[in-house]
């Protein structure tokens, strides 16, 4: 719902400002410098232009994203940890253990990615497009495609009717598909094993965990160094 309204205020706020057009099925042409916003909401898919000037956007609404499996270990292990925090008794185990897991969290939604292999559900109401953005990626597969009728009931949707993207980034549905809501199912990760993650993702997770652990607070926020070590896989493109 608050998804929703922002998308309706916004399309409203930029239709007056004359940046954007507006049709009967929501397919709009919006200056690049707004078009981010969408992406990152999860929210557009974006075409060539048209005949209009600006990129052409058909926008759908989603009833959200929610994570069905959590990763089954932290990129970072306790002993990993303290060897970086130069901790050497065991006072602390409980604390540091929980701002491991809480610099991780906040690397995932900074960078937008999933670093140790986990499940995520994508809910979206009314349409299906062609091609379907999937966050908190890189995608390792699809688990399910599943559409919800509005006469009630479901129908999980064959695997040749959809598949993953080369760049592993979003779903390609291959067949004209009706429905009430649908639920895309699908797994991301580097890989099960802390190995498979970037070096400069590993660091930039101790380097907040140490800013936690100096602050005593799981909301300390992220230090430059951090941010550093992010920046080569944080994507702001279209």
């Amino acid at each position: 719902m608050i998804l929703l309204l922002f998308l309706r205020s916004a399309i409203g706020w930029w239709r007056g400002r004359g940046l954007i057009h507006f049709e009967r099925h929501q397919r709009i042409a919006v200056e690049p410098a707004l078009a981010r916003y969408f992406i990152a909401a999860g929210a557009a898919v974006f075409y060539p232009p048209d005949e209009r000037e600006g990129l052409c956007m058909h926008t759908w609404f989603t009833h959200g994203i929610e994570r069905t499996i959590a990763p089954a270990i932290e990129p970072i292990t306790l002993a990993e940890a303290k060897q970086f925090l130069r901790v050497d008794n065991s006072a602390d185990d409980a604390p540091i253990t929980l701002m491991i897991t809480g610099a991780r969290e906040a690397a995932e939604r900074y960078l937008g990615l999933s670093f140790i292999t986990q499940s995520w559900k994508l809910t979206l109401a009314e349409y299906l497009p062609e091609t379907v953005p999937l966050r908190f990626g890189p995608v390792q597969s699809i688990t399910s495609v599943t559409i919800l009728l509005e006469a009630g009931g479901t129908q999980v949707l064959s695997a040749s009717g959809y598949r993953l993207s080369i760049d592993k980034r979003a779903i390609e549905i291959l067949t004209p598909i009706t429905g009430y809501r649908f639920e895309i199912v699908y797994q991301s990760g580097y890989g099960a094993t802390a190995a498979s993650i970037p070096g400069l993702i590993r660091q930039g997770i101790l380097q907040h965990l140490a800013a936690m652990y100096d602050l005593r607070s799981p909301a300390a926020a992220m230090p430059a160094l951090a941010l550093q070590s992010y920046h080569p896989y944080r994507e702001m493109s279209l």
